[in-house]
């Protein structure tokens, strides 16, 4: 209680002290400011808050010298450091320019390697670090390359700082995160390797930040999933188990390591949370979900029946894969039930997806279902008026017919469905060019069905189209 009462006592006092805080815009302004702060007080620290806005100003000037005097005159200087990253990284904030960065990195590098054992330090580098993340970049927003120079302070920062890390425990909850945000994809491994050692040592606080920020950049590598699988079970007792994102994450290794059992139980636990995994994450789940040899039906139920009624993949870029991994995995299911049900919770979604998403999903309906079904040795997959009829309907109700490759995609729906009777009606309003257009990309595929297509829609079939369609003989539409 004394002691929150000092704090609250020392933070009145700072404020009355600093009076009305008009945060410095130049590096000069920030000089004087300090100036001025250091005669009114009698060499007083500067409050941290302050502190990081001066020197902060003097930094996006490049000004390293000026901003380096705000802050070695402060008895501690951690608290004004760690106000000085944390508004760095506050959203919106202005990126500095590669020129600045070069120059702050060349400048503070050597600095950091004099700071060993000093109060502070950790903060210090983690500074030191955001600047040399844009210098690591292969090529800045504008397109310029870093200097050589630059870029070896920069390598040389982040050896430093994982050394630092590595012989600190403290050291180490501070820079995860920075040293994950800055190290190229070269330093993946060392970087994973840090975050083992810091597990396997009693003494290490793990910084829930630092973490998430490395497991961002680890769960797309193979090579990692073994350290990912270990930390999860350290998640399991923080806030991160809490986060979808992160959740997702965990989702998508768990699948890659052939860990499918406890992939279903992250994504029932996201289910408790009235959330669902993130696009990518339902994509491999579901796929994954199809190569088991006896998929958990169940399981599956459950989540066609939450992600129908959420509005999660609609509208998305994901979508088509998402609900094609669906459509696959209830084709290997053998149960025409739930493909009907998967099929009308696809109508509903399709009613707010964008035009090519909904192509992109409908033609992937017609090129991959015929390899879904090879896969069933038994031959007992959908009946074929099932998704394709379905898909049919749609296309119809949805569009007009002022496009040849929808006209296309159409005619081999309808061909597989066996109902191209119904895309007749709907090309009356075609025009003579787009449906010449389209013609030519369904005979590419099928001649039998190009011929099909003229006579549903009460058009005369071209010479050649009639000569190719005997000469070649090929198969009827149906058998597309």
């Amino acid at each position: 209680m004394r002691a929150t009462f000092a704090r609250r006592y020392a933070s009145l006092m700072d404020t009355v002290l600093v009076g009305r805080w008009v945060p410095p815009s130049s590096a000069a302004g920030a000089t004087e400011a300090f100036r001025q702060w250091r005669t009114r007080t009698r060499n007083r620290p500067v409050v941290p808050q302050q502190g990081a806005h001066m020197v902060r100003a003097c930094l996006q000037e490049a000004e390293v010298e000026a901003a380096m005097n705000i802050v070695f005159a402060q008895d501690d200087t951690a608290p004004l450091l760690r106000k000085l990253y944390t508004s760095l990284h506050a959203e919106g904030g202005e990126q500095p320019s590669l020129t600045t960065s070069e120059k702050i990195v060349e400048a503070m590098e050597p600095m950091a390697s004099g700071l060993q054992g000093r109060p502070g330090q950790a903060e210090f580098i983690s500074v030191l670090l955001y600047y040399a993340s844009f210098v690591l970049q292969e090529r800045s927003s504008s397109g310029t390359v870093p200097s050589a120079t630059a870029r070896s302070s920069a390598e040389r920062a982040i050896d430093n700082a994982i050394r630092v890390a590595q012989a600190s425990p403290s050291h180490a909850a501070v820079l995860l995160r920075p040293i994950a945000l800055a190290a190229p994809p070269s330093y993946l491994g060392r970087v994973v390797a840090l975050v083992d050692v810091a597990f396997r040592s009693k003494r290490t606080y793990i910084d829930v930040d630092g973490l998430r920020a490395i497991l961002k950049l680890v769960a797309h590598r193979n090579e990692f999933h073994q350290s990912v699988i270990m930390w999860w079970r350290w998640m399991q007792h923080t806030q991160l188990s809490l986060e979808p994102m992160v959740l997702s994450l965990v989702i998508e290794v768990l699948c890659r390591a052939q860990k499918p059992t406890e992939a279903s139980e992250v994504v029932q636990q996201l289910h408790a949370l009235g959330s669902v995994p993130e696009p990518h994450a339902q994509l491999i789940y579901l796929q994954h979900l199809v190569l088991i040899s006896r998929p958990p039906v169940a399981q599956a139920e459950l989540l066609v029946n939450l992600w129908s009624q959420s509005h999660a993949n609609t509208g998305d870029g994901h979508i088509a894969g998402l609900q094609w991994a669906l459509l696959q995995f209830y084709y290997a299911t053998k149960n025409s039930k739930l493909i009907r049900q998967v099929s009308a919770a696809l109508l509903r979604d399709v009613s707010t997806t964008k035009e090519q998403h909904l192509q992109e999903l409908l033609q992937k309906i017609v090129d991959d279902t015929s390899a879904a079904r090879k896969r069933d040795a038994e031959g007992t997959a959908a009946p074929e008026d099932l998704v394709e009829t379905y898909a049919v309907r749609v296309l119809l109700e949805r569009f007009t017919p002022n496009r040849a490759e929808m006209i296309c995609t159409a005619a081999l729906l309808g061909s597989r469905a066996g109902c191209v009777e119904l895309v007749g009606p709907w090309l009356e309003s075609c025009s003579d060019e787009v449906f010449d257009e389209a013609l030519s990309l369904v005979a590419s595929r099928s001649s039998n069905l190009a011929v099909e297509l003229c006579e549903v829609s009460h058009r005369v079939v071209p010479d050649s189209l009639n000569a190719w369609s005997k000469l070649l003989n090929d198969d009827p539409p149906g058998a597309l």
